[in-house]
């Protein structure tokens, strides 16, 4: 039995053929039993097509990846980024590799030494002092804090580009599937979603929350602070350390950690 036999078409009238016929519609969003029995007008090879486009041979595991869209998009609402994607994404991402917690002694040594850092700086410059608590944040606490600011950095991008495709969108689409002509729109869209412009934002929300997610995880585990991309991710003023990410860092060097730590904290409080 090939690797795709699961896809063979069912006899007419079994249960099986029920689930595939709703699986068809849910992705489609028209009758699945008028497709079933197209196809098997035409002899249709399952198997064959599921192979080609890179599917699961398992159909059930394809209409729960169908389900999980769907899902998606119906959550997605009307902000131009899904926020809860990006959340569960940039803490899955953020973890990859361990996130140890920042015990006791591992906190005090940093915030330490973010206040030799201070104290050096107003002595020897004339840059005021970044005011503020020093934190020790674990690769999780740094996702959590600096969420909000991702959130004001690129709504207004991700808004100008969904309205973007959108009204390209409009402009290829046939008269009777303009969202803005009076037609019924395109049927099956998940959420209420009657036209093809709100399914392309909902499918944008999704994807920018995919994008924005996985930028804020990856970033989790390489910056030292709050101060390294150049951008102010903390909503308060204070500065940060993250010692699972300071001390990665520290092992490649060839000088003692301390002295690696001191180096860092002085960049951030500058």
């Amino acid at each position: 039995m090939g690797e795709n036999a699961g896809w063979e078409l069912p006899e007419e009238g079994s249960p099986e053929e029920e689930r595939l016929a709703e699986l068809f519609g849910s992705i489609l969003g028209t009758d699945g039993r008028e497709v079933l029995r197209e196809l098997r007008a035409q002899g249709a090879d399952l198997g064959a097509l599921a192979a080609s486009a890179g599917m699961p041979s398992d159909p059930a595991t394809l209409q729960a990846m169908v389900a999980q869209v769907q899902r998606m998009l119906a959550a997605s609402g009307d902000d131009p980024v899904n926020w809860g994607v990006a959340h569960d994404v940039a803490r899955q991402a953020a973890v990859e590799g361990g996130d140890p917690s920042i015990g006791e002694g591992r906190a005090r040594t940093a915030t330490q030494a973010l206040a030799v850092a201070e104290l050096w700086l107003d002595a020897a410059t004339d840059l005021p002092p970044a005011g503020g608590p020093a934190r020790a944040w674990s690769r999780s606490e740094w996702v959590e804090a600096t969420l909000p600011t991702w959130r004001i950095l690129t709504e207004p991008v991700a808004a100008s580009m969904s309205s973007a495709f959108a009204e390209a969108l409009r402009d290829q689409l046939p008269e009777g599937l303009d969202p803005f002509s009076g037609g019924e729109g395109l049927p099956g869209l998940p959420g209420g979603a009657t036209g093809p412009d709100v399914l392309l934002r909902r499918l944008g929300s999704a994807v920018f929350g995919l994008q924005v997610g996985q930028g804020a995880g990856t970033l989790a585990r390489e910056v030292f602070g709050g101060t390294d991309i150049g951008l102010p991710l903390l909503a308060e003023p204070g500065t940060v350390l993250v010692p699972a990410n300071v001390d990665a860092y520290a092992e490649g060097q060839s000088v003692p950690p301390e002295e690696v730590r001191l180096f860092l904290a002085l960049r951030e409080a500058a």
